[in-house]
């Protein structure tokens, strides 16, 4: 017999719910879980694919708030993040007041200084997320003022250009917002010291790239991306950078043939 897992409705006459089998601890369970209407992406990815996914990214999430050893801890915990006890007690919990996660969406915090529960937790898209983070820089520039994601879509710049011409390279605001987008963006007879040493421009004698994992370590990190890990959680468990798990997961450079 299947065991089904109900749900109060709270009060809320307007939410939909809906059920979802998966398989817990080799038992096959029903879930009744919030239908937030958003979709799901492709049909081949199953609700236990789904739930698995949310699941592990919620043990990261507890660790953040909770491990005082984990590198994030000082983002989270240390300012008194906390998770509610519902979803501690019993992390399905999560899955149904939230819904099975939408393709593309993340876990945000409405309020940024708030803790993880089902009042204070929606599905957003990364790019909406990043519009939530505590540190948002903000540019004013002909009267207006933008964070540097929103004028990089209104001046048609790609993502993370104006950031580095504001600190990097040290333009101004106006030089920032109307240099034309050109190869290496540096500003005509201004000196960068950091690039006065040309030598290593000289790769003739540079040997072919060679992958720092091994293929079972590669297939690993692939797995543990696909589970719905963040590539920046897969580079600190693996201790290497970011940029070397994104050529891993994409194939390129030493890892394209991987």
């Amino acid at each position: 017999m299947l065991k089904k897992v109900e749900l109060q409705n709270n009060g809320e006459a307007d939410t939909a719910w809906k059920s979802v089998y998966i398989r817990v601890d080799g038992k096959l369970k029903c879930l009744v879980v919030k239908d937030h209407g958003l979709p799901l992406g492709n049909a081949a990815v199953t609700p236990q694919d789904t739930v698995k996914a949310m699941l592990a990214a919620f043990a990261t999430t507890r660790q953040r708030c909770y491990n005082p050893d984990c590198t994030d801890y000082q983002f989270y915990g240390a300012r008194g993040i906390t998770i509610s006890e519902r979803w501690l007690s019993d992390p399905l919990n999560m899955v149904i007041d939230m819904g099975l996660r939408p393709e593309g969406y993340t876990l945000d915090r409405v309020d940024n200084n708030g803790p993880y529960c089902a009042d204070n937790c929606r599905w957003v898209t990364r790019q909406e997320q990043m519009q939530n983070t505590r540190i948002v820089t903000r540019v004013e520039y002909n009267g207006e003022t933008h964070s540097i994601a929103e004028w990089e879509r209104i001046r048609g710049l790609k993502p993370g250009t104006l950031k580095a011409r504001l600190t990097r390279l040290g333009y101004s605001v106006e030089e920032a917002m109307t240099k034309e987008v050109k190869h290496g963006g540096l500003l005509p007879g201004r000196q960068y010291p950091h690039l006065q040493d040309q030598t290593w421009r000289n790769t003739s004698k540079l040997s072919p790239p060679k992958p720092k994992f091994l293929q079972e370590e590669i297939h690993r990190i692939r797995e543990a991306v696909e589970s719905g890990l963040s590539r920046s959680e897969v580079a600190r468990r693996f201790n290497t950078s970011v940029t070397t798990i994104s050529n891993i997961v994409d194939r390129l450079k030493a890892y394209k043939d991987a």
